[in-house]
């Protein structure tokens, strides 16, 4: 998720097309198309403009809704301006990402997961790895370094809920180690995590 606005200019979103291997979207306050993975502006009066990234969580709207049950919901306007109907736009882009070979990317495939394999991805201090959702549904837990980083990742099945966190080392024996902060991730396939990080590294 990324902040919707570009040196305190609001821009609204809409997608736009599928490119490597990844969601294009367009702002329709200047047409420029941006690259969902990256949050930069790829086309248009904004290029090379980056989005900040905020991250966030997917999970399940019971667990959502339990969570904060005063939350407000975002629907999409009942109107739709496009030359072809929206169902079919979507049904068009839903076929499309998820066949690697109507998709090529810029990266080699890497087989060293299945390409619709989801994963967690982390990137700390330059070095990036991609955690198998398999791996840490079956754990619950996996606590690993990246980047010089301690890190701690965890499953909620409840929810279907994933959450990291970096730990903060205690500076002596006798010293608690601080509160975990919160770190971003992403959930997202293997096929669209290695096209951006071609040096990923794998949890094994």
């Amino acid at each position: 998720m990324y902040a919707a606005n570009i040196a305190g200019q609001p821009l609204t979103f809409e997608t736009a097309a599928v490119w490597r291997r990844n969601m294009i979207m367009r702002d329709r306050e200047t047409g420029a198309l941006w690259q969902h993975a990256t949050g930069e502006a790829l086309i248009g009066p904004l290029a090379g403009a980056k989005l900040e990234w905020l991250g966030g969580e997917q999970m399940t709207w019971a667990a959502w809704r339990t969570e904060h049950p005063d939350t407000v919901v975002a629907l999409e306007p009942a109107e739709w301006s496009g030359r072809a109907p929206r169902a079919l736009v979507m049904r068009v882009l839903e076929f499309a990402t998820a066949h690697a070979a109507a998709l090529p990317g810029l990266s080699a495939n890497d087989r060293r997961l299945p390409m619709h394999a989801p994963v967690i991805g982390v990137s700390l201090a330059g070095e990036a790895r991609a955690y198998p959702l398999a791996t840490l549904r079956q754990a619950g837990v996996i606590n690993d370094s990246l980047g010089g980083v301690n890190l701690r990742l965890t499953y909620d099945p409840t929810g279907d809920r994933v959450q990291a966190w970096r730990l903060a080392a205690a500076q002596s024996e006798e010293e608690t180690a601080g509160a975990p902060e919160p770190l971003p991730v992403q959930r997202t396939w293997w096929k669209g995590w290695f096209e951006f990080h071609p040096a990923t590294g794998v949890y094994q």
